[in-house]
């Protein structure tokens, strides 16, 4: 009776035991999630805050570079109006491209990103400072 008694607290134990090691485990699951996901979300918004910066500085460029192309061709057009309808229409015909390729110039390459940022395993430190 002695032995069946012992077995039976033998088997308690492990059992006991194992759950600990199930919930060790859980946590530093739990734990390594919460830092995959942190370092994900950190590189995601500093790739966004990085982006709206520099559309920011390509939007002031192109603005800039529209008013030269205008005070550069005034004369050779007849005036002024002449020459922000023809700086507006190149604007116009580029954003017409643009539209017409967005899968390839931005759909594309931004879920490749975030399927790599997301999808793949742990990122490789020394590949992202490159």
């Amino acid at each position: 009776m002695n032995t069946n008694s012992d077995e039976n607290r033998g088997i308690v134990g492990a059992i006991s035991e194992f759950c600990g090691y199930i919930k060790s485990y859980l946590g530093i699951e739990i734990a390594y999630a919460k830092i995959t996901a942190t370092e994900k979300l950190t590189i995601l918004l500093s790739t966004l805050s990085i982006s709206v910066i520099m559309l920011v500085i390509g939007a002031m460029a192109l603005f800039y570079l529209s008013l030269s192309l205008i005070f550069s061709i005034h004369n050779l057009v007849g005036g002024y109006h002449w020459a922000l309808l023809i700086s507006a229409g190149c604007l116009l015909i580029i954003g017409l491209i643009v539209y017409l390729l967005r899968v390839k110039l931005i759909f594309n390459p931004i879920a490749r990103y975030l399927s790599k940022l997301f999808l793949d395993g742990p990122t490789n430190n020394k590949k992202q400072d490159e």
